[in-house]
């Protein structure tokens, strides 16, 4: 794991294991005593190594039981760590994923945090204002307002707008941000339509039951 040997250098750690989840709690120790102040800890996409392996339930399973042990280290190191946040496409579910790390407040779906993934229309009119001449400010809403996370406000994607931005034409940027291509691929799997799900409603509690079909 490259990214854990830069931290180790500026924890000052010397591995003592191979296994991810021993080196990441001597990481927590090492900057905690070494700059005096606990650890911030951002995890960006913590669902990739499952997803980009769901068409090989096998090697995705133990994707998830390596990243279960290394999440379950969050926890354990708790009194070396002020503060985390775990981001993902997926929501996979807590009792597979995070059996261990069960102090998580999920707030996927929470509607104080609905438009923090994402430029509100008042960022836009505001922050942005400058490079709004010359664009047409209704298509702007129409072609990229369209992110929503409690089904009322909605919410741009930020580096689609930075493309239209710095493009000045409309496109389809969102596909320069990347696609979610294992979502296409099951919805073909299983022969399902994007027509069909329009207007389909899941709770929260089928939203957290997502996990790897074997």
């Amino acid at each position: 794991m490259p990214q854990l040997w830069w931290l180790e250098q500026d924890a000052d750690v010397n591995p003592a294991s191979e296994d991810g989840a021993d080196r990441l709690a001597d990481v927590l120790r090492g900057l905690h005593r070494k700059f005096g102040r606990r650890v911030a800890v951002l995890v960006d996409e913590y669902d990739k190594p499952i997803v980009d392996t769901l068409h090989q339930p096998d090697l995705a399973t133990h994707n998830r039981d390596y990243l279960r042990d290394v999440y379950a280290t969050i926890k354990d190191c708790d009194e070396h760590i002020h503060f985390s946040f775990l981001t993902g496409v997926s929501k996979f579910s807590k009792v597979s994923l995070f059996s261990s790390l069960n102090n998580l407040n999920d707030i996927t779906l929470d509607p104080r945090y609905s438009s923090i993934c994402g430029y509100t229309d008042h960022d836009l009119d505001t922050v942005f204002a400058p490079e709004l001449p010359g664009l047409d400010r209704d298509k702007i809403r129409r072609w990229h307002n369209g992110y929503s996370w409690d089904g009322e406000e909605k919410v741009y994607n930020p580096f689609d707008i930075l493309l239209l931005f710095d493009m000045r034409d409309f496109e389809p940027w969102r596909f320069e941000t990347g696609t979610p291509d294992h979502l296409l691929k099951e919805l073909a799997r299983r022969g399902v339509t994007i027509g069909a799900l329009e207007g389909v409603e899941a709770s929260k509690s089928e939203l957290g039951k997502f996990d790897i079909e074997r």
